[in-house]
């Protein structure tokens, strides 16, 4: 017979609600923002909801504008804008295990716990061997 010490709950982590999951599944931008590829492969932010992100990788234009990168801006018939610089997207944290609220989350290898309160806290699985 094995013996396992009672673990202590630690508080859930409070998901960040909102964020924008870019196409790789391991970045995501503020709510409001698109997704953008960066040169790199990887994604930025633009800092407008439904932008059109330009072949050059760095910029992207308001919804429904069609970017010119030759002249850095973006038009809509006789509308002109600057373009506007994609900024870094933030890396997801991955393998964090969502609570049934799906507004509170724990990390990996715990176990959402229901309080008497109605909030989740988390608690480690021991894993037996």
């Amino acid at each position: 017979t094995s013996i396992v010490p009672m673990l202590t709950k630690q508080p859930s982590i409070t998901k960040q609600v909102g964020n924008v999951e870019c196409d790789d599944g391991t970045s995501e931008c503020p709510d409001g923002n698109t997704c953008c590829k960066l040169p790199s492969g990887e994604y930025g932010c633009c800092p407008l909801p439904n932008a059109a992100c330009c072949n050059d990788g760095h910029h992207c234009c308001p919804s429904g504008y069609t970017c010119d990168t030759s002249k850095g801006t973006c038009t809509r018939l006789t509308s002109i804008v600057p373009m506007l610089t994609k900024q870094p997207s933030i890396t997801k944290e991955i393998g964090d295990v969502i609570c049934p609220d799906s507004q509170s989350r724990c990390p990996d290898k715990n176990t959402c716990c229901k309080l008497s309160s109605g909030d989740y806290d988390n608690e480690t699985v021991a894993v037996l061997r």
